[in-house]
């Protein structure tokens, strides 16, 4: 039957030319009343649009009550998972006696379609879903909830739709469990899945909470947006951190001053990477203040010296009358700090020693909290394990921080300045890793290798290798416990190394380094390409190079051309090749690699004007050309 030409100027205008909504309209036109509707309301009425918009899909779906709730309920799962919506699921946990066929009258006015090649994955058009607004209750949360715990049973457990769970919990009812489930998963997840970046979404609901949450919340934001790539918008969660700490550290200085310096970390590590080094410089800096603040009012009144040892510290603490002030200052801040755990415990303070499983944050074990207040003044026992406890972590933040600084130096030249900063953060972390070495070894490291940064790019080699060596050592005794996290680190380490003997001249050593790199970052490539191509590429490249100077050219060619099929964009790989084609004499093959470097980055240009291993082609017009000489005539 023709569709009347009133009608289809109607659903014309509604659509707006969107044709997947253009067609469940067109297609469903005889169950809609369109008598009720003048065109020019459509051009005057914004809102009686969408709300005739929402009244035809009720029309469509008239017949067949069951199928419009079911449509509801399907609007709360998110689509955007390549594994939503799953039908078996679906009918498995939506127990209405008619689901099956609510389903099936879905599919045929439109509304649903199948999702790609797949069997019993099915899809909603977001631009239907945006255009009606669709009016969603919590039933139909809690029933997406039963969807996600359905599809756990028969698909199995998968963090994205954990995230979906946390998501449809907080649209329920956004409180501390809640709360305290996205604070833990948020450090869990890959952070180039979906669900990671869904968390965000999860967040935000959690910002309707009471204010004492909004803390920890706004630095997970941050964290997450930042591991995104959205710069701006963390910055803005952390800063407003920031301001809530203070506020708290205006009444409770000890207690709350931890948190400020923490999260000045975190945007200081942001500034880093936005290239921001003088804002990173100064945010960092003081932060050290702060940390000399929290010294001075805090662990002053347990250590003479700057830097206290466990034997000067139980010396200091020995007899009670050696810190009978400091002991009063602290048993007040004690109680402080216990009205804030008892009242928040989910929020700060986690379930077992804080030591055992964080050391980033200046908690105490709420235990020995709980006991401090009732010891006799003759018994200095639980105090000086506190009192130790809460100074590591102190030094281990204050490290952190000065690590922080020392990469920040770095990047502003300031070589000597920087050094200082790791040599004291390395001075420090060793002295705590003898104590706590699962918490610190992979600090430690950090700061061994950011030392031979510093001495590779300052030629330094030998104080490089030594700092690189322990730093591999120490990575693969954490990769034999977590090889998923650690590994890679490894790999990282190895290549730096072979870089530094590729530098160096050492050239036997590299070689063995560049392949262990090389055999990981395939393996991980393999898995996932888009993480780790990339990466491939430059190690083929580097190989490329050494066997270059190892004079094996057919080995050269091979790598940089691997390096180029993996990454032909690499401007390095390119000049490198256009060098080995240069020695081997290909006259034509090396000009055409050069000026395909040279467009890509002009810094080709100064390294071909000295570079000797071009030598067969600078008499070239050509390479006069590409290097901005005049040829001779």
């Amino acid at each position: 039957m023709q569709i009347p030409k009133t009608i289809i100027d109607i659903i014309n205008q509604l659509t707006e030319g969107d044709s997947e909504i253009k067609k469940i309209y067109t297609k469903n036109h005889q169950s809609i009343d369109f008598k009720k509707l003048q065109n020019s309301e459509l051009q005057v009425n914004e809102i009686k649009k969408i709300g005739f918009l929402k009244q035809a899909i009720e029309e469509i779906l008239s017949s067949k009550p069951d199928a419009l709730q079911l449509f509801k309920n399907l609007c709360v799962i998110n689509t955007e998972l390549e594994t939503n919506i799953d039908r078996k699921c679906i009918e498995s946990c939506f127990k209405s006696p008619n689901i099956e066929e609510s389903f099936n009258k879905l599919i045929d006015v439109g509304i649903v379609k199948k999702k790609n090649s797949s069997k019993r994955i099915y899809d909603i058009s977001p631009k239907l879903l945006n255009t009606l607004e669709i009016n969603i209750d919590e039933k139909c949360h809690e029933k997406a909830l039963q969807y996600y715990k359905h599809k756990k049973k028969i698909c199995g457990t998968d963090s994205n739709d954990d995230v979906e769970v946390l998501y449809h919990r907080a649209k329920i009812k956004p409180d501390v469990n809640v709360l305290t489930d996205f604070l833990t998963i948020y450090r869990q997840i890959y952070p180039r899945t979906y669900g990671y970046q869904r968390l965000i979404d999860v967040g935000q609901l959690l910002l309707s909470t009471e204010d004492k949450y909004l803390g920890p919340i706004q630095v997970a934001i941050g964290n997450i947006y930042s591991d995104l790539g959205h710069s701006y918008s963390a910055e803005g969660a952390y800063l407003n951190a920031i301001e809530i700490y203070k506020k708290l550290a205006e009444q409770y200085l000890k207690i709350y001053l931890p948190y400020v310096l923490a999260t000045q970390q975190h945007l200081g590590t942001l500034y880093v990477d936005l290239k921001r080094y003088e804002d990173a410089e100064k945010l960092y800096i003081d932060a050290l203040k702060g940390y000399k603040e929290l010294k001075k009012q805090y662990f002053d009144v347990h250590s003479s010296t700057s830097d206290s040892t466990q034997k000067e510290l139980d010396n200091l603490l020995t007899d009670v009358h050696q810190f009978k002030d400091a002991e009063a200052l602290f048993r007040e801040d004690l109680e402080a700090y216990k009205k804030l755990v008892n009242q928040y415990y989910d929020v700060y303070l986690p379930d077992v020693t804080p030591i055992a499983n964080y050391f980033g944050y200046f908690f105490i074990d709420v235990r020995l909290l709980e006991d401090a207040t009732n010891i006799p003044p003759d018994s200095a026992d639980k105090y000086k394990v506190m009192a130790k406890m809460s100074y590591d972590m102190y030094l281990a933040d204050l490290a952190t921080t000065r690590n922080n600084l020392g990469t920040t130096y770095s990047k502003l030249f300031k070589n000597e300045d920087a050094e200082k900063m790791h040599l004291k953060a390395l001075k420090t972390r060793k002295k705590l890793v003898e104590q706590y070495p699962k918490q610190i070894l992979p600090s430690l490291t950090l700061t061994l290798i950011d030392l031979g940064d510093l001495y590779f790019n300052t030629i330094r080699y030998e104080e490089a290798e030594e700092m690189y060596l322990d730093a591999l050592k120490n990575s693969k005794n954490l990769a034999i416990h977590d090889p998923k996290k650690f590994q890679i680190e490894v790999a990282v380490l190895q290549n730096k190394l072979g870089n530094l003997y590729l530098n160096s001249k050492n050239y036997t050593k590299a070689e063995p380094f560049y392949l262990e790199t090389l055999k990981e970052f395939k393996k991980r490539a393999a898995k996932e390409p888009k993480g780790y191509l990339l990466d491939v590429a430059v190690i083929q490249g580097n190989l490329g190079l050494l066997f270059l100077y190892l004079k094996k050219y057919d080995k050269s060619e091979s790598f940089f051309a691997k390096s180029m099929e993996s990454n032909p964009e690499r401007s390095d790989t390119l000049y490198n090749y256009a060098c080995l084609e240069s020695l081997r004499n290909n006259q034509t093959k090396s000009l055409e690699l050069l000026t395909k470097a040279i467009e890509l980055d002009k810094i080709c240009i100064d390294w071909a004007k000295s570079d000797e291993k071009l030598d067969n082609i600078r008499d070239q017009k050509e390479f006069k050309e590409l290097i901005g000489e005049e040829s001779k005539i």
